[in-house]
């Protein structure tokens, strides 16, 4: 209890002083003012003692009466009363481009699967699969070994030899051959002789060429000129037909899909914004180096995913088939996407740290006192928030479309308090949020 005590003391002396600084401030002016004056005739009676001359018998010997009225001359100064001294700044509400940041992963917009049309051995891999790099279209990427179809060709082949040296054969017994019985004519014998011969060798051509067709099968080339990735086959390998051996795409043809929150959604869909001058840009760190690639919004879900909680969206990328190989964007990649949302309403933009819970401390009732300095009463204000990133929030500015903010403000400061205040030197502008998210771009 001993221990206690104290304690209990000083906290009741400590609560006591704030109570009658905030609810009796003529009391602590009277004190305030008295402490000044003690020290202001302390002060000027140590001048006029030093002021005189040690030596001089007559200034030590000066009535104190003469000091006294020396001191009485000095000015009284009136002392203000307690109120805290706090830093304004002005925001004004105006058009915005709002930095929306997000994460996506590249894709491409078009991709074909490759599967083997033959049965056999893998023989031939073409290098730059592996190394990544731009296939030409026609250009061979695998090539199968299979017998069944070797030995189809070489079959369809010999039928064919077959064929030609029979219409030989019939041409020649043809321009020799006499009067047959039963017929009107010897000329209509050899024609009908050629026709069915003739008949004979085409057919046998028409299977030779369905017996390449299935022989070209054991070559695989690129539908198109692209990338290709492959599923991992290796030289050697046997195949069956149906097996998918690679994938293709379009270097230049990528889409970055992503998720928007609920409340990135809603943005897109408020009034306040203007979705069809969005400003994307899209970046992708590979190693040390910063790639950086424009964008065009393609398609949105329009519905949130009951499990992920996210919107569906496909952004567009812009790449030039012309541009450097080792900087295009690779399926699977993970990017940082920045959407430049303009606004088409005035909004307020305010420092996260001053808009918490969607209020802040403003001014009124602005005056000069006796001792000319700037006091106003403070007043809590409530705001309507559309929008906030990892350093800002943005409101709606409601009859406020400009607004003087206390800084930083005390703990303890409330509603009807009234502190002092110098004019604000800024009002923070589009320019300087233009900067800011060029900064963010780069």
């Amino acid at each position: 209890m001993r221990i206690l005590l104290p304690f209990v003391i000083l906290n009741l002396a400590f609560f006591t002083g704030w109570w009658i600084s905030y609810n009796q401030p003529d009391l602590v002016e009277t004190s305030e003012n008295f402490v000044i004056e003690q020290f202001h005739n302390l002060q000027g009676a140590f001048k006029q003692k030093n002021a005189a001359d040690p030596n001089s018998n007559s200034a030590q010997q000066a009535s104190p009466k003469q000091q006294v009225s020396a001191i009485s001359q000095k000015k009284s100064h009136k002392a203000s009363k307690v109120r805290p001294l706090v830093e304004i700044d002005t925001y004004k509400a105006q058009t915005w481009k709002l930095p929306v940041e997000l994460g996506g992963i590249v894709t491409p917009e078009s991709k074909v699967s490759l599967f083997s049309e033959a049965e056999g051995t893998l023989v031939s891999i073409n290098p730059k699969i592996a190394a990544g790099e731009i296939i030409e279209k026609g250009e061979e990427l695998y090539r199968i070994d299979s017998p069944a179809l070797n030995n189809q060709l070489l079959a369809a082949q010999s039928k064919v030899h077959q064929a030609e040296q029979a219409l030989l054969q019939t041409k020649a017994q043809v321009n020799t051959a006499g009067e047959v019985p039963g017929l009107k004519t010897p000329l209509h014998f050899r024609q009908q002789m050629l026709k069915t011969q003739t008949a004979l060798l085409q057919t046998a051509k028409a299977d030779l060429r369905l017996a390449q067709a299935y022989f070209d099968r054991q070559s695989i080339k690129a539908p198109f000129t692209a990338r290709v990735v492959d599923k991992g086959l290796s030289m050697g390998q046997m195949l069956v037909a149906g097996t998918e051996m690679a994938s293709v795409f379009q270097p230049e043809s990528m889409i970055v899909e992503l998720g928007l929150n609920r409340e990135n959604a809603e943005l897109l869909k408020s009034n306040h914004v203007n979705q069809d001058n969005l400003q994307i840009r899209i970046s992708r760190l590979r190693g040390s180096r910063v790639d950086s690639f424009t964008g065009r919004l393609l398609s949105r879900s329009g519905s949130i995913d009951p499990l992920t909680g996210l919107e569906s969206v496909k952004i567009e990328v812009s790449q030039n088939s012309q541009q450097d190989q080792d900087t295009f964007l690779l399926p699977g990649e993970r990017v940082e996407v920045l959407l430049g949302v303009p606004t088409d309403a005035e909004l307020l933009r305010l420092p996260l740290a001053l808009a918490s819970q969607n209020q802040v401390y403003t001014i009124k009732n602005k005056r000069r006192s006796d001792s000319d300095l700037l006091i106003a009463e403070v007043e809590r204000l409530r705001l309507n928030r559309v929008f906030s990133d990892k350093d800002f929030a943005y409101f709606t500015p409601s009859s406020h479309t400009q607004i003087q903010v206390i800084e930083t403000p005390p703990t303890w400061l409330l509603p009807g308090h009234e502190v002092r205040f110098t004019e604000p030197d800024r009002t923070y502008s589009q320019q300087e949020h233009n900067t800011s998210l060029a900064v963010r771009q780069e």
